[in-house]
């Protein structure tokens, strides 16, 4: 019962807003996309399949819910290129390699990222790339959040990361930290999408505004503020 609440509460949290920011991180990760087999980690319902199932020959698909996977399945079932998978990432053992990981949204879930971060690197073939995405701990809502005392400071945990079950709020150095001792190479690290305030609030704003925040972002006096950040590592 608690898995499957816990996936109710993911589920509800990737609606409103948050559906938003999903399709902007889409976009961002297909950015830095190569080669022709990916390995999707945490692939959930399949939200990321459906676009990547239009670029890639060859994805596998890795998600720890077996009912999240059976909905990926039935949104997928026409795709004849995706092999799905229900592990843990930690057990996860794959007889190929990739030239794209994508890990978006899942390191502030697992209990160690640097592990995930080690295995993955073992899947990668030699020019692939590992595309990160992560929540942002200086987005400007966390600042606005302390400002307001809502927080104490832009790392801890809102009631938000606590019911999704969030294990750490990154900053651009911890990031980078995880990255280095997993012995991957950074090839580059930014953030999209200014969120000044809350989902509830960001819903009440046009797709014009939310389209003019995520272009203010790509402005220097703004990039290190966005919603999310995404690195690119390779070996």
């Amino acid at each position: 019962m608690k898995n499957l609440d816990f996936v109710a509460r993911i589920e509800k949290h990737e609606k409103g807003f948050n559906g938003t920011l999903i399709q902007y991180r889409m976009k961002e990760v297909l950015r830095w996309c190569k080669g022709n087999k990916v390995l999707d980690l945490g692939c959930g319902d399949g939200q990321f399949l459906v676009v990547l199932n239009k670029r890639f020959r060859r994805i596998v698909a890795v998600d720890g819910s077996k009912l999240r996977m059976e909905r990926a399945k039935q949104r997928m079932r026409n795709a004849k290129s995706i092999k799905f998978v229900v592990s843990f990432f930690e057990k996860f053992e794959p007889d190929e390699k990739f030239d794209t990981i994508i890990a978006a949204g899942i390191l502030e879930h697992v209990d160690n990222a640097v592990l995930i971060l080690k295995r993955a690197r073992r899947w990668l073939n030699k020019n692939g790339v590992i595309i990160i995405t992560v929540p942002n701990a200086n987005s400007l809502h966390r600042h606005l959040g302390v400002k307001m005392k809502l927080l104490k400071n832009v790392t801890e945990f809102n009631k938000l990361d606590l019911k999704v079950g969030h294990k750490r709020i990154y900053t651009e150095n911890l990031l980078k930290e995880h990255i280095r001792k997993s012995n991957l190479k950074l090839l580059r690290v930014y953030t999209y999408l200014l969120k000044p305030f809350a989902n509830s609030d960001m819903e009440k704003l046009t797709k014009e505004q939310i389209e003019g925040l995520y272009r203010l972002c790509e402005e220097k006096s703004f990039q290190k503020y966005g919603a999310e950040l995404v690195a690119v590592c390779g070996k």
